[in-house]
């Protein structure tokens, strides 16, 4: 059927196409078999048959009479020496897809060579379109082709060259899908949209049916669309926030340059592609003298030389990088344990003060109790705060708050007490009621506690607000009950033993 196609087509329109299968019929078996063009076409013989002579017509005009020959690295074939540095440099590159969808035909403009030519790189392009249509996957399914755009480079961007490249992926025997990665400016410049409008974005989407533009808005956003076109991590490029390395298709290039080696010396090329395919590029040149071609060869040289230091000095140049953000990433890692350290050592000194403050406060407590066990008590209620009632009924809860008076402040509170006592209490009023004996004993003892000084008052005052939440009543109580106790009985002391039982204000301790 395709032949029949092949066959309604006028003649003037397919002369390349017949040059390729008279001089180069193995070649054009292996390289572009029919079948291939009608898989890529979804089985449409017409269409196939229209996509062969266009790609025949490209490929003569990008290759010229190096068109029939293989498409090798080897350096006799369709790809010449310096072609094959300007491959190597990675503009574009071929990234094999673990996921299984296909193979990625990657285009980063910064990888390209600034010597090399507007032809050279075209070559390349279609050097890797062949081989990409070797996979069943690329012809079925799509040959992922992903164009990033860099912001600030725009303005140089070849126009010429995108258009030869899109004609070039039409007419491949391989089904394309076209995405352009758009870095976005930072601010201050056009959006890269428009840019990409004003350089023909309407031609592409005439081309192919899949075109599409992805947009980094925050930093790896590119990532998870590809990641959400079926895409892995090491298919994409770590340019883009990926793991596939160029490094990859430096040794890509070398495995298939030996690959192709051992293949072309399987095939044996017919009469015609032997007159025209070379052994060598010097002998491919036209005829010329021997001085003339003596004079051409050093040129020759020296540009191969160019490229290969341009292409030694890229290689330095990612390297030092490299080592470069190796060494930044773990200046960043320092930096943070050393901070780190810095919060750490400084939460030590203070826990360090705390304990060393702690244990001072032990210390003077300590000896302000043993002084205070030592020495005569003016007054039985210093007793009372200081002592066993304290220790027994209030216990560990006063020394974990930080509760404690001196034998002064404590004997200070005690005057105060007794000055505001009544010196008399009524008999009938205790038999009354004897617990309304203690009501103004208490206000006193309230009011002395409120009108002494913060440091001295706080145990106390921190001993009322217990007893008014309820908590440890017992202790307050006896504490209580400890300064009403002493500050009555010094009271009693100081009234005459000789008072009889029918006095009306006899001592509160007789009772």
């Amino acid at each position: 059927e395709i032949s029949k196609a092949m066959e309604s087509i006028p003649l003037p329109e397919k002369q390349a196409y017949l040059e390729a299968v008279q001089r180069a019929p193995h070649l054009f078996e292996r390289e572009c078999h029919p079948i291939k063009f009608v898989q890529a076409c979804n089985y449409n013989v017409w269409e196939a048959a229209r996509r062969m002579i266009k790609y025949w017509d490209e490929r003569k005009s990008v290759f010229g009479e190096r068109a029939f020959l293989p498409m090798t690295q080897t350096g006799d074939g369709a790809l010449s020496p310096d072609d094959i540095v300007v491959l190597q440099a990675g503009f574009p590159v071929l990234i094999p897809d673990s996921s299984g969808k296909g193979q990625i035909l990657f285009f980063d403009r910064r990888r390209g060579l600034a010597v090399a030519s507007r032809e050279a790189k075209l070559r390349c392009v279609l050097y890797l379109i062949t081989v990409a249509s070797e996979d069943v996957r690329a012809r079925l399914n799509n040959l992922f082709v992903m164009v990033l755009l860099i912001t600030p480079r725009v303005t140089d961007f070849d126009r010429e060259f995108a258009k030869r490249c899109t004609e070039l992926l039409s007419f491949s025997p391989c089904r394309v899908s076209l995405h352009c990665l758009n870095c976005l400016p930072k601010g201050g410049k056009r959006s890269l949209l428009e840019q990409v409008k004003e350089m023909g974005t309407s031609i592409m989407a005439n081309f192919f049916g899949h075109f599409q533009v992805h947009n980094e808005i925050e930093p790896g956003q590119l990532v998870l669309e590809m990641k959400k076109m079926g895409l892995t991590i090491s298919s994409i490029p770590n340019s883009i926030g990926g793991t596939w390395k160029f490094e990859g298709f430096n040794q890509w290039c070398k495995d298939r340059a030996y690959y192709e080696r051992g293949l072309m010396e399987r095939i044996r090329p017919s009469p015609d592609a032997a007159s025209v395919a070379v052994a060598r590029p010097a002998a491919a040149a036209p005829a010329e003298t021997p001085a003339s071609a003596e004079a051409a060869l050093p040129t020759d040289r020296l540009a191969r030389k160019r490229l290969l230091n341009v292409m030694h000095s890229r290689q330095k140049r990612e390297r030092r990088k490299m080592e470069m953000n190796n060494l930044l990433g773990e200046k960043h890692n320092l930096l943070i344990e050393q901070d780190k350290l810095q919060r750490e050592n400084k939460c030590l000194g203070e826990c360090m003060a705390r304990a060393l403050a702690l244990v001072e406060n032990i210390k003077s407590g300590q000896g302000i109790e043993t002084s205070a066990q030592e020495a005569p008590t003016p007054n039985v209620a210093s007793v009372g705060i200081q002592g066993t009632s304290i220790n027994r009924d209030v216990g560990v809860g006063l020394m974990a708050s930080g509760v404690g008076s001196t034998r002064e402040s404590s004997a200070r509170l005690v005057s105060r007490i007794n000055s505001e006592v009544q010196p008399k209490t009524s008999r009938a009023q205790l038999k009354r009621a004897p617990g309304e004996a203690f009501v103004p004993t208490m206000s006193a003892a309230q009011a002395a506690i409120q009108q002494m000084p913060q440091e001295n008052a706080g145990g106390l005052l921190q001993l009322q607000g217990l007893s008014q939440s309820g908590q440890s009543r017992s202790a307050v109580s006896g504490v209580e009950s400890a300064i009403l106790e002493s500050a009555v009985s010094t009271r009693d002391s100081t009234t005459t033993p000789s008072a009889s039982r029918n006095d009306e204000s006899l001592p509160l301790s007789r009772y």
